[in-house]
């Protein structure tokens, strides 16, 4: 009986490590398709030295606008970019985003 319950409760603890929000390319992909739609200007940006495959995370500081005329706030998110294309994002900068409005930790440029 204990083997029985030992193994229920550890497939159940994999499970939870599955959580989307957890995983960064999948949390950056959804934001991609299916993020909130917005302007932004970034107030500060740099590269955390954290990979996924040939891809770098960044953490930038974006003070955002919503589309739909929302409260503008700041976040702290991150994303992920190749290295070459980290220069197109320099402090100061106004880009159009997509974010997730469940999970502040991840974002993605349009």
């Amino acid at each position: 009986m204990f083997r029985r319950s030992a193994a229920v409760v550890l497939v159940a603890v994999g499970m939870l490590g599955c959580d989307s929000k957890n995983d960064g390319p999948a949390e950056v992909a959804r934001a991609k398709h299916d993020g909130v739609s917005a302007a932004a200007t970034i107030v500060a940006g740099e590269d955390t030295h954290s990979r996924s495959g040939n891809l770098s995370y960044y953490r930038f500081t974006l003070a955002v606008r919503p589309d739909d005329a929302g409260a503008p706030f700041t976040r702290e998110s991150s994303t992920l970019l190749n290295s070459y294309d980290a220069v197109r994002y320099p402090i100061g900068a106004q880009v159009r985003i997509r974010y997730l409005a469940d999970n502040p930790l991840y974002f993605a440029f349009e």
